[in-house]
């Protein structure tokens, strides 16, 4: 176990990643992408022995969690920015028609 933790207060934190995990739906990478990595780095801690093994299944459910919020949110970036480009076109278009 490392140094200064308490399985107690690495289930506090195991429910910190999970909370930021779940916000990553609604504020995005800024809280998905750090409960990705706490969870990524907890897990190597659990499965080197330096952190207790009861807090496994919820940081592996943290990094899932986390995992898809980030794509979802890339996906949704990625939608609105292709419907910018064809708003921009139909625009431009509809211009062009209306002035010839």
């Amino acid at each position: 176990m490392k140094a200064g933790v308490t399985p107690a207060y690495e289930r506090e934190r195991t429910g910190v990643i999970l909370a930021f995990a779940l916000l990553g739906f609604i504020l995005g990478p800024l809280t998905s992408v750090p409960a990705w990595l706490m969870a990524e780095q907890d897990l190597r801690d659990v499965r080197a022995g330096f952190l207790p093994r009861d807090v496994e299944r919820r940081l592996s459910s943290a990094r899932t969690i986390s995992i898809i919020a980030t794509f979802i949110n890339l996906g949704t970036v990625i939608l609105l920015f292709l419907a910018a480009i064809v708003l921009f076109i139909l625009v431009q278009v509809g211009w062009e028609m209306m002035l010839a």
